[in-house]
């Protein structure tokens, strides 16, 4: 019933307007049909007595132009009463110019009459039918009437009723945030029942309680983006922007920039944890380990090269390393030279100016004299590559082949070629003492438990010795408990270095 009313009122507007074209047409054509025929200064009296709307005339087409702006369900009598207005004002200045200034009264006349009287008509059915004034009026008072009419003796509506039907409404109005962005009033009322008054109150209510998110425009409820659309919305475009992120990380690995990705997973990675996005966070860890472990693959490569070639050549070059190595990441490459000569691998000294390592070799110390009697002692040490800094292996070396008693110590990074099988077999059929580093990293190496088991075998036929180097006792294989050892205390490197020796010949 609502919506064919708005359709008959749109209607009612489109006929007022097609009324008023004409009664102009039918004013001013005359008029200016005389001007394009005859000069301006000839043309007939009695067309310029319609032309001449003075008497109100003007008035009353404003306020028909102002009932048709402004009629609408709410106020559709006082439109009409308007246009009524409009309508009889205009007809009296017709009538009057016609017989004040005895003007001819022609077709032109009896059109624009017509007209009139055809708004004057459509204004009066407004006023006076009550059909009309049900599809006009609010549909609160529709319901109050009915209630009169079947209930004559109540005349209000019960408290009860009315809370029902706000909590309809305010339930209605709830529902309705997240399926659409506009809500008419009449929709609502058409829904619960509620009254228009109470209408009101709740939306304001809601809309102060920030219950929901909208304002009020000619009694339509439009809904804004509420905080929890709006950061839903943040997600997902943070997932998104995330995926997109992972996708340029990809290219990045494809491309060899193993660096660069390595940085930009990380950030990622952070963004994820922070979000709690456990599906990206998994795939970001997993390519994280995947470009951590090509870099160690790609380190150790590198450092194979540079030791390969380090007792061959006296200078080598940073490209030779890259096209030997088959890493083209000359900035990885360089890194790991410094690193390596940082941490004394190798004694060299690096020229940025020529990319190229000089290798030198370095002086050993005269060892004391042997006394008679007195075997020399070939030692070999076992430990995990990652262990190599932490336990300062280098510097081991350098000590312990100081005393004259030691004659060589032999460990992986310097000593092997290419194949650790091989190496690993050779040096310990020749070594006499056999030095295990034991820590968290080792006891996962697969190549050291290999090392340390075969020597624990060889051990049983008297072959050699075994003397574990621990930092945390917990890490010594439960195999060698049995054995005397050997702390590691790096705040005093001296201590250890003696304590290792004596161990050894012991």
């Amino acid at each position: 019933m609502i919506r064919s009313g708005f359709q008959k009122i749109l209607l009612i507007k489109l006929t007022y307007s097609i009324l008023i074209i004409f009664f102009i047409i039918s004013v001013f054509f005359p008029y200016y049909s005389e001007i394009s025929t005859y000069s301006i200064h000839s043309y007939k009296r009695e067309y310029y007595g319609y032309f001449e709307l003075i008497y109100g005339g003007w008035v009353g087409i404003g306020l028909i132009v102002l009932s048709i702006l402004l009629l609408n369900s709410e106020r559709a009598t006082k439109s009409a009463l308007l246009g009524f207005i409009g309508s009889a004002l205009i007809i009296f200045n017709l009538v009057l110019r016609s017989f004040t200034l005895n003007l001819t009264i022609e077709l032109w006349f009896y059109l624009a009459i017509i007209f009139l009287i055809s708004l004057l008509i459509v204004n009066v059915f407004i006023i006076i039918s009550r059909e009309k004034e049900v599809i006009f009026r609010p549909i609160s008072e529709i319901k109050k009437e009915k209630i009169k009419i079947e209930k004559p003796k109540e005349i209000d509506i019960s408290w009860e009723k009315r809370e029902s039907s706000k909590k309809q409404a305010f339930d209605y109005i709830k529902e309705m945030q997240s399926k659409t962005a506009e809500l008419p009033y009449y929709d609502i009322i058409s829904k619960t029942d509620i009254i228009r008054k109470d209408l009101d109150l709740l939306v304001k209510e809601m809309i102060n309680n920030t219950e929901i998110f909208a304002k009020v425009r000619d009694f339509v409820i439009l809904f804004k983006e509420t905080p929890e659309e709006k950061k839903e919305k943040e997600v997902k475009d943070l997932k998104k922007e995330l995926q997109y992120k992972i996708l340029e990380a990809d290219k990045l690995i494809k491309g060899n920039k193993l660096q660069e990705a390595i940085k930009n997973l990380i950030e990622l990675k952070e963004i994820a944890q922070n979000n709690k996005f456990l599906n990206l966070l998994k795939i970001i860890e997993e390519k994280l380990d995947h470009c951590k472990n090509l870099q160690v693959k790609r380190v150790e490569k590198v450092k194979s090269t540079i030791f390969k070639y380090a007792t061959r050549v006296p200078r080598l070059e940073l490209i030779d390393i890259s096209e030997k190595s088959a890493i083209d990441d000359e900035v990885l490459i360089e890194k790991i030279i410094l690193d390596m000569i940082k941490n004394r691998e190798i004694n060299a000294e690096y020229f940025s100016s020529s990319k190229s390592i000089a290798f030198f070799q370095e002086e050993k110390p005269i060892a004391a004299p042997l006394q008679e009697g007195v075997k020399r002692l070939r030692v070999f040490l076992s430990y995990s590559t990652l262990d190599a800094d932490l336990f300062q292996i280098s510097d081991i070396v350098k000590n312990l082949e100081t005393y004259p008693e030691i004659s060589k110590v032999s460990y992986w990074q310097a000593d092997s070629k290419e194949n650790i099988v091989e190496f690993m077999e050779q040096t310990l059929k020749d070594c006499d003492v056999f030095v295990l580093f034991c820590s968290e990293n080792s006891n996962k190496s697969k190549a050291v438990k290999d090392e340390w088991q075969t020597a624990f075998q060889m051990r049983k036929k008297g072959l050699l010795k075994i003397v574990p180097v621990y930092e945390d006792e917990h890490n010594i294989p439960v195999l060698l408990w049995q054995l005397l050892n050997v702390k590691f205390t790096r705040d005093d490197f001296n201590q250890f270095i003696q304590n290792l020796y004596e161990e050894i010949l012991r």
